[in-house]
């Protein structure tokens, strides 16, 4: 970005921070969401039409991304600030009832908790997984709200307070609405693209980015078993492995230029993807929950070395669910079994009702308000706008 553009944005920045915090914002500031980056606005949108649609309640939409699409939102009670390097400023001075973010690890670093202890910090979740093992130790720790995705969030949350001497947090049974959209749009998908007699299943290869992850572990043996059968087989590398790992992604490329099944995908938006992919292939990446409980297809997983943020994870004593849930929507493999993959893709066809049952288990037991989660989730905000 040119100075030029650099400096525009500042002022944009500036201009909205101020904006904010004018009086004739007043009502709109009750009810803040706070977002780092365009993506987030997923994980929000359902409980905001909620919201829209069942109160009369402005909302104020903080972002750092001035391509964020909630400025194309089409509802005058949203109304969105960019305040992009202004947050430490203005978190301090928020004196609104309910700010909403989905970012870890609040009062630590950058973005602290306001000192008004009137306003109620609420955490949405951006994944499944558990809350002690890929996150900071303490991520959650000054937040006054948490909304739940299943039952491991409560009990890691409740233990963590007991074991570590914390004040409790409201805990509110929530669920995943995100991943009831990908559910919904897996149906449509299915109507309008029906299975074709004798054509080639798809694998996605998608893994997670990081020194263990498949592209840097095994990436060369799952070619090599996977070039002599009939799947056609996509390479899809996380958008962090690309930005930093250029060199890999090259070499990638390069050794499966000439293998006719083999294709390296970097097109996230029309490419292969949980919808149109038969079988999907990871690590520890978070789009096995998205794929299994989505499409309500099973996984195949590569026991990479696992990546651990938090070394304190053992001491609560409690399973991760990103652990136990492996061989409960799919199979997890060692490095040294890839060459049983072909068997385990014919088995996951051949006893593909087996793994769905287990999948749709999995999901009703550790997912709250499966397909009514936004709802609830708003009337709960709602209410606490209002205390």
């Amino acid at each position: 970005m040119s100075v030029t553009g650099k400096i525009s944005l500042f002022f944009k920045a500036l201009n909205d921070f101020n904006r904010f915090f004018e009086e004739s914002n007043r009502q709109a500031r009750t009810l803040v969401f706070y977002s780092e980056n365009g993506i987030y606005l997923r994980y929000y949108e359902g409980l905001i039409r909620e919201i829209l649609n069942k109160s009369d309640l402005e909302i104020s939409y903080l972002t750092a991304d001035i391509n964020d699409p909630i400025f194309r939102f089409e509802n005058k009670r949203i109304k969105p600030f960019f305040i992009r390097n202004f947050e430490a400023s203005l978190f301090p001075k928020l004196d609104s009832k309910v700010v909403v973010m989905t970012l870890p690890d609040l009062n630590r670093f950058y973005i602290k908790k306001t000192t008004n202890p009137d306003v109620n910090h609420v955490y949405v979740f951006h994944a499944i997984g558990s809350t002690h093992l890929q996150y900071n130790f303490g991520a959650f720790d000054y937040y006054d709200a948490i909304f739940c995705v299943g039952p491991h969030h409560e009990a890691e949350i409740r233990k963590s307070e007991a074991l570590y001497g914390l004040n409790p947090k409201q805990l509110f049974q929530f669920g995943y609405p995100y991943l009831e959209q990908v559910y919904l749009e897996h149906q449509k998908y299915l109507k309008e693209n029906p299975p074709k007699t004798g054509s080639k299943k798809k694998v996605l290869i998608a893994p997670t980015w990081g020194k263990n992850c498949i592209l840097e572990t095994c990436i060369n043996q799952l070619i090599s078993v996977l070039q002599k059968t009939d799947y056609e087989v996509y390479v899809r590398p996380h958008p962090e492995f690309v930005k930093r790992r250029g060199k890999v992604v090259n070499r990638i490329k390069n050794k499966v230029k000439n293998i006719p099944n083999i294709h390296l995908e970097q097109d996230l938006v029309s490419g292969i993807n949980v919808h149109n992919a038969d079988f999907l292939i990871t690590d520890w990446s978070g789009i096995a929950f998205e794929f299994a409980f989505g499409t309500e297809r099973p996984v195949l997983f590569i026991n990479t070395p696992l990546k651990i943020d938090n070394p304190k994870y053992q001491e609560l004593g409690l399973e991760p669910l990103e652990i136990f849930s492996r061989n409960r929507i799919g199979l997890a493999v060692n490095l040294e079994q890839i060459d049983q993959i072909e068997q385990i893709l014919a088995s996951f066809n051949a006893d593909f009702q087996k793994y769905r049952d287990q999948i749709i288990d999995f999901r009703n037991k550790y997912i709250y308000n499966w397909m009514k989660s936004a709802a609830i989730g708003a009337e709960q905000i709602i209410e606490l706008c209002h205390q």
